[in-house]
């Protein structure tokens, strides 16, 4: 008996010994594959960082140019280039002028968790012998070091691509992930203008907008308005028991929205005063906006959602809804088809219906802004309200809903932030065009081009000199 009980206890203890064991390997695998997340998080931050210093004229980054960039053999065949100078570290001795070379620089000369794991890093950072590929040293997560990643950053030949690779490494345990990122040349901003900006009713932005507008001697004038104005998309909708809401939620938002972004937080300190009754999160999306007295309002059976199109919503998945809001049906569509791509994997197609993309229903997965991104300004804060004698936002209505990590109001923006546009600019372009449209094959040619494409597909051509217009 005594030796089946201490076989017992040995198989319990054994069981319990390699169970301990499994649970601190799934701690490590957890530790190593978090590290990994976060080196490419910062691997992609500091790309992002380094890559918008270089300012090209050309407007289309091809694969032969990219190396250029990256490798900063680039010459004046290749258009003007110019790279920003870092506004926020400067390199003592720079290895070079190309992207690679700002990345080997920033993570070699001025960051400072760098760690040395093995005998092979004090080699570390080192550059390929074709400047495609940089290995930089392990970065430390905490200040024991037993966490940490290593990053390296790769272009891919012939392309415009940059692959960055992210191993996380804890306890002899690693975990490796990587992504490709675009050398692309955009404009960040949805709408960029010199002058004043104004989006009336039923009109949304999908992306940030900027205006340089209010900089020049007597712009902010009163006679001449202000640099954005923006209205209400409900406003006016019911004009006694909803329009007075939303009246008495546009007070609260100039006395309490210290952020400017249009909307207030039912859990901030100062943003949550006076909220309460019809001022609600009805939607449950963490903040108190125009679209939450909206959703109360028209919602009559308290699914918190709006039907505007009850065959759309049926079709959608949602059959036997009765329609709940008639007043402004090209309002509601626009809601309810913006940001159609919705769960962003390139393709619109069913998945974005079932996150409430074109179903006959305004609720919370419409994700509803006025502006989805930030709205910048290169003029003052304190000019624009001094010169109007108001408040900025008493004109500017609407939810503002920037990406993570940004201010959703941006005011003294740079020349680097927010560019001014000149015809000097749309010179090249517009001589471009007059040349191709001089020198290329005429339209009614049927060798080549759209109308041979149409022969061959079973159409005819006719002549425009054989066509006969009678007069009237």
């Amino acid at each position: 008996m005594l030796t089946v009980i201490a076989a017992i206890t040995a198989g319990i203890a054994s069981v319990s010994w390699t169970n301990m064991r499994s649970a601190q390997a799934i701690i490590g695998i957890a530790k190593a594959q978090s590290a990994a997340e976060s080196g490419l998080s910062f691997a992609s931050r500091r790309l992002l960082s380094e890559v918008n210093r270089f300012v090209i004229d050309k407007g289309v980054i091809d694969s032969d140019l990219a190396e250029k960039l990256w490798r900063g053999t680039w010459t004046a065949a290749d258009g003007q280039v110019s790279v920003l100078t870092a506004s926020d570290y400067s390199v003592g001795s720079p290895t070079g002028t190309g992207i690679v070379h700002c990345l080997q620089d920033v993570y070699n000369q001025v960051d400072l968790h760098a760690i040395e794991v093995t005998a092979g890093d004090a080699l570390l950072p080192s550059l390929s012998s074709d400047e495609h590929t940089l290995v930089l040293k392990p970065v430390a997560l905490d200040t024991t070091g037993d966490t940490y990643f290593r990053l390296t950053y790769e272009l891919i030949e012939n392309d415009t691509r940059v692959l960055i690779t992210s191993v996380g490494e804890f306890d002899g345990l690693s975990r490796t992930i990587s992504m490709q990122f675009d050398l692309d040349k955009r404009i960040n901003y949805a709408l960029v203008a010199m002058s004043r900006i104004m989006l009336g009713r039923n009109v949304l932005v999908e992306g940030p907008i900027g205006t340089r507008y209010g900089i020049e001697s007597g712009e902010l004038n009163p006679q001449f308005g202000n640099p954005l104005v923006m209205r209400s998309d409900f406003f006016g909708l019911d004009s006694v028991a909803l329009d007075g809401e939303m009246s008495n939620f546009f007070n609260l938002l100039l006395a309490n929205d210290v952020d400017g972004d249009n909307r207030l937080r039912p859990n901030h300190p100062s943003e949550s005063a006076g909220l309460g009754g019809s001022l609600i999160d009805y939607d449950g999306d963490q903040y108190v906006t125009e679209m939450d007295l909206f959703l109360s309002h028209y919602d009559s059976d308290g699914d918190i959602g709006v039907v505007y199109d009850a065959v759309l919503a049926a079709a959608a998945g949602s059959p036997g809804l009765a329609q709940e809001f008639s007043e402004d049906l090209q309002l509601a569509a626009l809601i309810d088809n913006a940001r159609s791509d919705r769960n962003g994997d390139g393709v619109v197609d069913s998945i974005d219906q079932e996150l409430g993309w074109n179903d006959g229903i305004i609720d919370y997965r419409d994700r509803y802004a006025k502006v989805d991104g930030y709205i910048g300004f290169a003029v003052d804060i304190a000019d624009w309200e001094a010169q109007t004698g108001t408040q900025w936002q008493s004109d500017v209505l609407g939810p503002i809903a920037p990406d993570f990590g940004e201010a959703a109001s941006q005011f003294e923006l740079t020349g680097d932030q927010l560019a001014e546009l000149t015809t000097a600019m749309f010179a090249g372009a517009q001589t471009w065009f007059e040349t191709e449209s001089l020198t290329g094959t005429a339209f009614g040619d049927t060798t080549t081009g759209q109308v041979a494409s149409n022969i061959l597909d079973g159409g005819t051509y006719t002549s425009s000199s054989d066509i006969s217009i009678c007069p009237k």
